[in-house]
């Protein structure tokens, strides 16, 4: 009986812990971590501008492996999971309010960033449909 009850429970247990996880998030991606906003990129036709943004109060976001997303920046504080789309040429990271679709559609995403790694460490989320190219700059919290 009392083996029965084990059982039981771990398969409760189980069943509830899963229900978090996403299908659809390679828990190696690079983009999961903790981000801390450092620079905003934007154009006002003319030119490219890139504004430091200060550490103080910081802005941050994270996104975890179970597609779970959690930010202070102002604009995706709602946003409470996250998917990664591959486009023909890009990763896209889309962020989404409640639990997405296990497939979600590129051309019916609410809120989406090109995601393009630098060099030294850092990542730029490219506004998918901004022409100029605007961008928020991310450097890793830790």
């Amino acid at each position: 009986m009392k083996t029965y009850l084990v059982c039981w429970l771990l398969l409760i247990l189980s069943t509830a812990c899963h229900q978090d996880d996403f299908c659809c998030v390679d828990p190696n991606n690079e983009i999961i971590d903790s981000w801390i906003l450092f620079e905003r990129g934007w154009s006002p036709g003319s030119g490219y501008n890139i504004d430091p943004v200060s550490a103080d109060p910081p802005q941050t976001m994270e996104i975890r492996s179970n597609g779970r997303f959690t930010s202070n920046i102002q604009g995706l504080e709602k946003y409470q999971y996250f998917a990664i789309i591959q486009d023909q040429q890009w990763e896209v990271l889309a962020l989404f309010e409640n639990r997405p679709p296990e497939n979600p559609q590129l051309d019916k995403l609410e809120h989406s960033y090109i995601i393009e790694f630098q060099e030294n460490g850092t990542v730029r989320l490219y506004f998918r449909f901004c022409i100029e190219g605007c961008h928020l700059g991310l450097r890793k919290l830790n």
